[in-house]
C-alpha cells in the first residue's frame, strides 16, 4: 500500500498541468528544462510505486520509455519547442501562433548501456514526435486509475 499515494498524485498532476503553462509564460530554455524534468520525476516516482504484476503489458511499454526518457534527461535534452500553426481564411489568408508546446525528439544517437536498448524501442514507439504535455496527461489518467486499487 501506497501511504502518500494522494500526495504522490497531487505532486506528479501539478508539475504535468505546469508543462501547459510554459507556452502561455514563453519560458526560456532553462525553465522548460527545469518544468519537464520535476514532472517526469514525480510521474516515475509515481509509477515505481505501481506494484509490477499489476501494470498492463502495454502500459509496461509506455512507462519504460518514459524512464528512457527520464534517464538520457541527466544528459540529454529528450524533448523540443514546437510551434503550432494555423491558417484561417476568412476573410484573408493569415497565419496564428497559437504557442509553444514540447514534442519528445528522437534519441537514436544517445548513447547507452547495451541492456537499456528495449526501453529506447518502447521510448521511440511510445513517445518520439509526441506532444509531451498531451502524453503526460495520459499517463497521469493511467496512474490514476492503477492508484485506485492501491
Amino acid at each position: 500500500m501506497v501511504e502518500n499515494k494522494q500526495m504522490l498524485l497531487y505532486s506528479a498532476q501539478k508539475s504535468v498541468d505546469n508543462i501547459s503553462k510554459l507556452a502561455i509564460e514563453n519560458a526560456d530554455d532553462e525553465e522548460c528544462y527545469l518544468v519537464i524534468g520535476t514532472a517526469l520525476h514525480w510521474v516515475i516516482d509515481c509509477i515505481d510505486r505501481i506494484p509490477e504484476k499489476q501494470i498492463k503489458e502495454e502500459h509496461k511499454k509506455l512507462f519504460s520509455g518514459l524512464r528512457f526518457a527520464n534517464n538520457c534527461l541527466k544528459h540529454n535534452i529528450t524533448f523540443q519547442k514546437a510551434h503550432k500553426v494555423e491558417n484561417h481564411r476568412y476573410p484573408y489568408r493569415y497565419s496564428y501562433r497559437y504557442g509553444t508546446y514540447f514534442v519528445w525528439v528522437p534519441l537514436d544517437k544517445v548513447n547507452i548501456e547495451e541492456n537499456k536498448e528495449n526501453q529506447r524501442v518502447n521510448y521511440k514507439n511510445n513517445l518520439e514526435g509526441k506532444n509531451v504535455c498531451v502524453t503526460m496527461l495520459n499517463i497521469m489518467n493511467i496512474i490514476k486509475e492503477y492508484y485506485e486499487t492501491l
